[in-house]
């Protein structure tokens, strides 16, 4: 991480409080403005954040939470589960379904990587992440909020820096359960922030989206990224 910069008052116009694992559907942006020298006015500037916001929740957040909750509900998906925590075993020909509808996500939604995982937060199964040939098959996440909300029984999105890949993305989780309503494990999207960059580069001032810990993960002023802010009064 960067060293801790404070913001000044001439350095940025807008704020957006993204509290990221929060976020689910109609996502609840939180904008704080300071208008320092710019022509728009602050309804001009209201109107300009949300069409921004709208159009991040349109091309990236609803689109693919959906799939992931669609993913957590399919029946091979929880066949495969199912398997694992009641056999702890698993059937080669329902994982290699799993694995077409896992690969088949992947590419219609340009995924970083989809993957299934067990009750332990063990991945079970997995697409390759990103251009590698390589799979999170076998990684334990379980310290991860998007593991740990999902296993609660609700839907998640949380924003982090991958701890293999190093990659800056979205999770979006939600929890499979079986016949009997029991959680089973957790169905996950990783997105990469290409297009919230290019989403956010539209906009003709600077913006910001900030975690909960106020370090900055998206921006479309690309010396403020990874820094960590404090707001002047």
């Amino acid at each position: 991480m960067k060293q801790l910069r404070k913001l000044d008052k001439n350095d940025i116009s807008i704020i957006i409080f993204v509290f990221l694992g929060i976020l689910i559907l109609n996502i609840p942006l939180m904008f704080y403005i300071r208008e320092i020298g710019y022509q728009d006015s602050k309804e001009t500037m209201n109107l300009k954040l949300k069409k921004l916001s709208e159009k991040i929740e349109d091309n990236i957040f609803a689109k693919v939470q959906g799939s992931v909750q669609s993913l957590s509900e399919n029946i091979a998906i929880k066949k495969l589960l199912m398997q694992k925590s009641e056999k702890n075993s698993i059937e080669s020909q329902t994982l290699n379904k799993v694995k077409l509808l896992m690969d088949n996500a992947k590419k219609i939604l340009n995924a970083n990587t989809v993957y299934l995982m067990d009750r332990s937060g063990t991945v079970i199964a997995g697409t390759t992440y990103g251009q590698s040939d390589e799979t999170f098959v076998d990684q334990n996440y379980n310290f991860r909020p998007y593991f740990k909300k999902a296993m609660t029984g609700t839907n998640y999105i949380y924003g982090a820096v991958g701890k293999t890949s190093k990659q800056r993305g979205f999770y979006f989780s939600s929890p499979v359960r079986n016949n009997d309503n029991k959680i089973v494990g957790v169905a996950v999207i990783k997105i990469d922030l290409q297009e919230l960059d290019s989403i956010l580069n539209e906009f003709d001032s600077k913006v910001v989206l900030l975690s909960p810990q106020k370090i900055v993960f998206a921006t479309n002023f690309a010396d403020y990224l990874y820094n960590m802010f404090t707001l002047n009064s």
